[in-house]
């Protein structure tokens, strides 16, 4: 063989060699450019792990009625009820949350949506996991429970936090009719020792934990990082401030400032401030409250002493 054909042999090899390097950057660069955003996804030519799916009402019928409102907090009927209604809502975040639009074939054409390889998830699923990853259950288990990916956790919670803030039926806004507001005092006369029958609510601040907040964080919200430091709890975070009834349920809430900021300061700049200075409350009833929220003026409908009432199931 002449050294002019050994050239020529290397010379094929190597347009090869290049062609298949070309075409692996073109698929891993096409790859790259239909990833979604924001999703991590698995390897480009890794397959997909077997998991058997799981439905809630599997787990309901091993469970039984009595341990699935242990795991649940609620009874199956519930779990279908708070299901209904956030049905739709699920269904639009997991939607949004999505680059990918789905196209439809022809008329009368037998177009059919990509197949999922261990099958779809059921949003009674994903609601399910939501519940339990908030009452402090594990993922991993509920990988196995289910027959779901880790990812698919926590998009979950994210769909059920959207569905939540976007339902108009779980909107906290303190009742601005009378009869409304009687009911809650009733609530209070009943469980309380001396009889206060004009308390309307309980208020009171908490302070919601937090990461310190970068610079960015700090300049798109508009303050200094020592403004989200409570001094006293030695945290970062948010003043939240709560009004509740006698079983604990929130009726308003309010968490635009920072930690460091007083329950006084707080409080008003919430929306209820305004709407008791314009006398949504019925005349007689008061919001009670601690000694730290004793203003500099009077605020109407908020009580300037500290109160205790005795706890107890109604």
């Amino acid at each position: 063989m002449t050294r002019t054909s050994q050239a020529a042999q290397a010379a094929r090899r190597w347009c090869k060699q290049s062609e298949i390097v070309a075409i692996k950057a073109v698929t891993l660069a096409v790859a790259q450019h239909f990833k979604r955003p924001g999703k991590g996804g698995r390897k480009v030519g890794s397959s997909h792990k077997k998991r058997t799916r799981h439905t809630v009402h599997e787990v309901y019928l091993g469970l039984g009625n009595v341990y699935f409102c242990r795991v649940y907090r609620m009874d199956y009927s519930a779990f279908l009820h708070l299901h209904s209604i956030l049905k739709e809502g699920m269904e639009a975040a997991k939607t949004n949350s999505t680059s990918y639009k789905r196209k439809g074939g022809r008329k009368g054409g037998k177009y059919q949506l990509p197949p999922i390889p261990n099958g779809a998830v059921p949003t009674t699923v994903r609601l399910a996991c939501a519940i339990r990853y908030a009452s402090r259950g594990s993922p991993y288990d509920l990988m196995s429970l289910h027959g779901v990916s880790h990812t698919l956790i926590f998009d979950s919670i994210w769909q059920v936090t959207e569905a939540l803030n976007t339902c108009k039926q779980f909107h906290m806004l303190y009742p601005s009719c009378h009869r409304k507001q009687e009911e809650i005092a009733h609530g209070f006369a009943a469980v309380s020792n001396v009889l206060f029958l004009n308390c309307d609510g309980a208020i009171d601040g908490v302070v919601i934990w937090t990461n310190k907040p970068t610079e960015n964080d700090s300049f798109v919200a508009g303050l200094q990082d020592g403004k989200f430091h409570c001094g006293r709890k030695k945290k970062y975070g948010l003043n939240c401030q709560v009004v509740s009834d006698a079983r604990g349920r929130i009726l308003d809430n309010s968490i635009i400032s920072g930690a460091a900021t007083s329950d006084v300061l707080a409080f008003e700049a919430s929306n209820l401030f305004g709407r008791l200075e314009d006398g949504i409350l019925k005349p007689g009833l008061t919001l009670f409250g601690d000694n730290g929220r004793i203003p500099q003026h009077k605020v109407h409908g908020i009580s300037l002493s500290k109160c205790e009432w005795h706890k107890r199931r109604i």
